[in-house]
């Protein structure tokens, strides 16, 4: 995992406001306590369900052209090409907007 991708996940999970957020540098992943399902990976760039959840609770709009997608929530807005993968671009596009979205530390 590339430091850009470290960042987006750790600040789309303080904007969801995971609990008992944790890096784990041997495994590069983050990990949070779920309330209904115990410690979990929190990777919603790889998770569609995560993805969901995230745009759900946060309120991101997507919306799709034939070449991109674009996501959004208020003044947070991410536009990103599909280079053929569409369920990517969407994932990545809602994490940004998400990221964008958190707290400050």
């Amino acid at each position: 995992m590339d430091e850009e991708d470290r960042i987006l996940l750790e600040r789309s999970a303080r904007a969801y406001e995971c609990a008992g957020l944790t890096w784990r540098n041997g495994s590069q992943c983050f990990y949070y306590d779920d309330p209904e399902t115990g410690r979990e990976l929190w990777n919603p760039l790889d998770n569609d369900g995560q993805v969901f959840r995230l745009a759900v609770k946060l309120r991101i709009d997507i919306s799709h052209a034939p070449d991109f997608v674009v996501a959004g929530s208020g003044t947070a807005n991410s536009m990103r090409r599909e280079n053929g993968d569409d369920r990517d671009a969407t994932r990545r596009a809602v994490v940004r907007v998400a990221a964008a979205m958190a707290p400050a530390t």
